[in-house]
């Protein structure tokens, strides 16, 4: 992956913590469909998003909390093979990030754009999701945020939602097959509208 192109626009995102299921064309949604349910274990699955795969599948996401320790953990995901009726049970990503959004492209593959946690700034990863397995191929920095910039450990969740400069990015796939990416993200004490462009290789 590289990035080739980068400027400003203004996008709106929403992000959901369930699926919601409407038989009439979204004119009711009274079937909640949970992808990521509780165990017993004090996880939350945060900012859930979904991808179809080139082989038709759902596969969904989620920035994994720890309710006890106050930390993020790694991402969660599962797939779905009848449309969200059903999702497989959720297993850890080799990925550790909050505001994760995936892309589906050819061949399975899966571009992910998030704010990771270990590591400061905006990151992409792509992977290849064959059956159930996840195969790690190419991270690269996409935006360099300030260490100070991350939520600081420790803290309360507001406080720490509070602190955040940069995230929530939105991803789609041109004619071209490049995939273009929004954020938004605090410059010199200017809130702006981040984009920017990656060519992905799946070869």
């Amino acid at each position: 992956m590289r990035c080739f192109a980068i400027g400003l626009i203004l996008v709106k995102c929403v992000t959901l913590e369930v699926n919601e299921a409407s038989h009439d064309c979204g004119a009711n949604w009274k079937e909640i469909i949970p992808t990521f349910p509780s165990d017993s274990r004090p996880l939350m699955g945060l900012e859930q998003a979904l991808a179809r795969l080139s082989d038709g599948r759902l596969l969904a996401v989620c920035w994994t909390y720890d309710q006890h320790s106050g930390k993020s953990l790694l991402n969660r995901w599962s797939w779905s093979k009848d449309e969200g009726r059903h999702f497989s049970p959720p297993e850890f990503a080799p990925i550790h990030g909050e505001t994760c959004r995936p892309l589906g492209i050819e061949g399975d593959h899966v571009v992910f754009v998030y704010r990771r946690v270990d590591q400061p700034g905006l990151w992409a990863h792509l992977a290849s999701i064959k059956d159930d397995q996840w195969q790690p191929l190419e991270d690269i920095l996409l935006w360099n945020g300030l260490a100070s910039e991350q939520p600081t450990v420790g803290h309360g969740t507001i406080e720490k939602m509070s602190q955040l400069r940069f995230g929530c990015p939105a991803l789609l796939q041109m004619r071209d097959g490049s995939v273009f990416v929004v954020f938004w993200c605090v410059e010199d004490c200017v809130s702006v509208i981040r984009w920017l462009r990656l060519e992905v290789s799946t070869i």
